[in-house]
């Protein structure tokens, strides 16, 4: 509990910045995201929105693909999946696996 208080408590600082306001559910979303690592938000200029990078592995707690790697461009989910899903039980490794842990696939498959 104090691991995710920190967390949140890092989440109010960044959407809040520079005057910025959030939602509740916004504010839940960016803390449990943070709580298994990263950011669940980005700035567009105007609002708040979902990390448009991140693309969630259905099915699975927290793993999906950063889709500005290259080696995941042009892929679709179904490309992806089929590419990566028999090692999803294996941690994935640095500059061999294109699949990760991603605490926005997280934070959505426990804020729904």
């Amino acid at each position: 509990m104090a691991l995710f208080a920190v967390k949140r408590n890092e989440a109010i600082r960044a959407l809040s910045q520079s005057g910025r306001s959030y939602t509740a559910r916004q504010l839940t979303l960016e803390s449990v995201a943070r709580w298994n690592g990263g950011a669940y938000h980005r700035w567009d200029g105007r609002n708040w929105v979902r990390n448009p990078d991140m693309l969630c592995a259905p099915g699975t707690g927290n793993i999906g693909w950063d889709m500005t790697d290259t080696a995941n461009q042009g892929q679709t989910l179904q490309q992806l999946q089929a590419r990566d899903s028999s090692r999803f039980h294996l941690p994935p490794r640095r500059g061999v696996d294109h699949y990760r842990y991603s605490g926005v696939c997280y934070a959505e498959r426990l804020v729904s």
